[in-house]
């Protein structure tokens, strides 16, 4: 029983409870999608496609901003291609958000027990814990939203050309994750408006000259989306249109967004039960009125909210509700400052309970998520993607080129998912191409030679240059299902081992 007392969680100090509690979160939301998951998803294998280019854009495949393919480029330069790395940056983003909201509630907050709490509360909001392990543009704009608001708030308070700096590299970096980020734009832009104490910032040259930085500095970008015909914004609005049949769904959507903040929030009643039911605050208004800190918060943290509601209203838009995975951010800090918890020391025994309540919903969810994985494909009747047996086509296609040349394959050409998956699984990860093949990448084949590939059983079509072997691969479904999938390829030996006439 000593030993038991010794080790068990639920007698750390507030502070050592949360470094636990982060830990503990990195490895649960990491084991849950390594265990369960057969097949990386879709989003993953585009951003693999893409960090094989570091370019200002990706016109053919996730067409958002490129700071996550350049960042996805740097990881897989350090750690190899795998699932667990894959989750395992999921879930470092998500601890980078934490430490961010940590750091803005010791400032707003000013009591360290609730700078704790505000960080075990956001595993209680679904966007941070359940949605996370599917690693897209949507998580990495947890870090950087919420670093984005540290900063401001720093440049609000401390005025120096160091903290309007550090707010301009953080809001340039949260634009060239995902167009979204104007959201955050505009919440920012409607503080200085509306709260009458940092209204004088309007007339802050540092502001300007911080924001003309990030704006030249995101200018390359606007450059390449000029020059690629506004592709990227063309599928943003693609995703979000509705045809004038989807009316009634799109009124769906918009009900789901509005019901979304409910939802996601949800478990944070078991949190607020676990504390004591705390009241809230009466004059709630004059509150805000009076604390501009507290409304700085309020605004940052609704006004996203409002913007992408009214808009999917105006234009019609089939909103999803994972867009607004970063808006919760600052919810938890909003919470506390309006409950009669703000400026006190949490008692041991209460911070026990929300300990307790902490390992429970974090085990309940992760329970809840492994399960909705192993479930859905049962109950689908049309196979989903993550059950393509592409890796298992990456292994044969590897095995049989080693045999026939005895050498790396260095690039791999197939559709964007395709060519992807072969290249994040194959041993060797080739680099991918897309087909068709522009005239630079039929020279790459040309003079290094590599595997076309093709869904189907026609002829993979290779643009007239030298093939030594020809297949096509049948394999099944993964998981769940009986579908077979087909595949025709093609070899084009590297022109050193002389199997190919000189053009």
């Amino acid at each position: 029983m000593f030993a038991f007392s010794r080790i068990n969680p639920l007698n750390l100090t507030p502070q050592s409870f949360v470094v636990f509690a982060l830990i503990t979160h990195v490895v649960v939301w990491t084991s849950v999608r390594l265990l369960s998951e057969h097949h990386l998803h879709d989003d993953a294998i585009q951003l693999y496609f893409d960090s094989a280019y570091l370019q200002w854009g990706y016109a053919y495949s996730s067409s958002h901003p490129p700071l996550l393919a350049w960042l996805f480029h740097i990881w897989h330069s350090l750690i190899p291609p795998s699932h667990a790395g894959t989750y395992l940056l999921s879930q470092i983003c998500v601890i980078g958000a934490c430490l961010a909201i940590w750091q803005l509630s010791r400032h707003i907050l000013r009591t360290p027990d609730l700078a704790c709490l505000s960080v075990l509360l956001m595993a209680a909001i679904l966007p941070h814990s359940y949605l996370t392990p599917k690693f897209n543009h949507n998580v990495i704009l947890l870090p950087l939203w919420s670093l984005a608001i540290l900063a401001f708030y720093y440049a609000l308070h401390r005025n120096s050309w160091r903290a309007w700096t550090a707010w301009s590299v953080a809001i340039l970096a949260t634009m060239l994750a995902k167009y979204t980020s104007l959201f955050l734009v505009l919440a920012m832009l409607a503080v200085l408006v509306c709260v009458p104490a940092y209204r004088h910032h309007l007339r802050n040259p540092r502001l300007y000259v911080a924001t003309t930085s990030a704006l030249v500095l995101f200018l390359p970008h606007v450059f390449w989306v000029i020059d690629n015909e506004f592709t990227s914004v063309h599928y943003a609005l693609d995703r979000a249109s509705s045809t004038a049949s989807a009316y009634f769904s799109t009124i769906g959507t918009q009900v789901r967004l509005l019901l979304s903040p409910f939802a996601n929030m949800a478990p944070l009643v078991i949190f607020w039960w676990a504390a004591g039911r705390p009241t809230f605050i009466s004059h709630r208004r004059a509150f805000f009125r009076n604390n501009p800190q507290h409304l700085f918060l309020l605004i940052i943290t609704v006004v996203p909210f409002i913007a992408l509601f009214v808009l999917s209203v105006l234009l019609q838009w089939r909103v999803r509700t994972q867009w607004t995975m970063p808006f919760f951010l600052c919810v938890p800090i909003v919470l506390i400052s309006l409950t009669s918890l703000t400026h006190k020391a949490l008692p041991i025994h209460l911070w026990r309970r929300l300990a307790t309540v902490w390992l429970v919903v974090t085990c309940v969810l992760a329970s809840i998520h492994a399960g909705e994985f192993f479930l859905k494909p049962y109950v689908r009747s049309v196979p989903h993607t993550q059950q393509l047996p592409t890796e298992h086509l990456a292994t044969i296609l590897h095995e049989r080129w080693h045999r026939a040349f005895a050498r790396p394959v260095a690039y791999v050409a197939s559709d964007v998912r395709t060519s992807g998956a072969v290249a994040f699984y194959g041993v060797d990860h080739p680099t991918p191409l897309r087909l068709p093949l522009s005239p630079p990448n039929k020279q790459l084949l040309r003079d290094n030679g590599g595997i076309v590939i093709k869904r189907g059983t026609s002829r993979a079509r290779t643009n007239n240059l030298c093939v030594s072997m020809r297949g096509v691969i049948t394999l099944k479904a993964l998981w769940a299902h009986d579908t077979t999938y087909t595949y025709a390829y093609a070899f084009i030996p590297p022109p050193e081992l002389g199997l190919c006439p000189k053009p």
